[in-house]
């Protein structure tokens, strides 16, 4: 049965939860503080994040589950929602960090980047309290190509989101412009694909789907190739001479990324060659 009431307060996971609720109030407050024209959407990120934190600390202090219909395990919702806000943390912590800063509040912009940081490590502890308690679909999550997964969803949501911030737009003749652009749907393309794998991996329903382990295969070697050829082309076309402007440097680590994420799924595609012979690899 759940924690929850007063037992939830000094609780393992209620001490974790508060903590959550606390930085994320902080977070948020000190990215406001410092100015987040630029990163708007991060800022959506923290507050979403938050106020998530929030309504799950207040349903369980107040033992609302007991008021409810048991047609959920809330304790499970509960650690998929922190998987969720963990992903979501970490990325927007990531995208904050990289984003380069030009007002006036230099050291609350960095106070911000460093205590997203704790933020997403008290979301990755609450997941590891959580796990146990987890949907066992779940599990997916914690095997080595669930882990594989989680890596490229993250990279790959960096690079695209780092070549958006970039300003990826170009004025000249010789095709800039239509070649950022293909990059950009390239890696949201190979992205998105890969989020929906691994959403429904960590669902019931491989287990009703033939052919899932085959389809995943040819999705991380099809996305390799993707990436690969986008990273490829966007070095081509970063039009810099030097890297110490706010565009120039963000499309260099977009760059990174892409190259990062294009390893990412050749290793994913290694692994997973032995499910053409029928043999998956967990």
């Amino acid at each position: 049965m759940a924690t929850t009431g007063v037992a939830y307060l000094t609780s393992k996971e209620g001490i974790v939860k508060a903590a959550a609720v606390m930085l994320g109030c902080i977070t948020f407050a000190l990215v406001i503080e410092s100015g987040y024209s630029r990163v708007i959407v991060v800022l959506a990120v923290y507050i979403l994040c938050w106020v998530l934190s929030t309504l799950s600390y207040i349903f369980f202090i107040t033992n609302l589950e007991e008021k409810l219909p048991k047609a959920i395990s809330y304790e499970a919702a509960n650690a998929c929602l922190s998987v969720g806000l963990f992903f979501m943390c970490l990325i927007a912590s990531a995208v904050l960090a990289m984003t380069r800063y030009w007002g006036k509040h230099l050291e609350e912009r960095i106070a911000a980047g460093l205590v997203g940081f704790v933020y997403t490590a008290v979301y990755a502890g609450e997941v590891y309290l959580l796990k146990g308690k987890a949907p066992k679909s779940l599990d997916f999550l914690w095997g080595k190509m669930g882990l594989l997964k989680v890596g490229v969803c993250v990279s790959g949501c960096l690079s695209f989101a780092l070549l958006d911030a970039s300003d990826y737009r170009c004025y000249h003749p010789d095709g800039c412009n239509s070649a950022r652009i293909c990059v950009l749907v390239s890696y949201i393309l190979s992205w998105g694909g890969s989020v929906v794998i691994l959403i429904f991996r960590s669902t019931p329903l491989p287990t009703k789907f033939q052919h899932t382990d085959v389809t995943d295969f040819i999705w991380s070697t099809f996305s390799f190739l993707n990436y690969l050829l986008a990273a490829v082309v966007l070095t081509c076309y970063l039009k810099c001479v030097a890297f110490d402007s706010h565009p120039c440097g963000t499309r260099l680590s977009s760059v990174f990324f892409g190259f990062v994420t294009a390893g990412l799924y050749a290793i994913e595609a290694y692994y997973q060659r032995d499910v053409l012979g029928g043999n998956a690899t967990k």
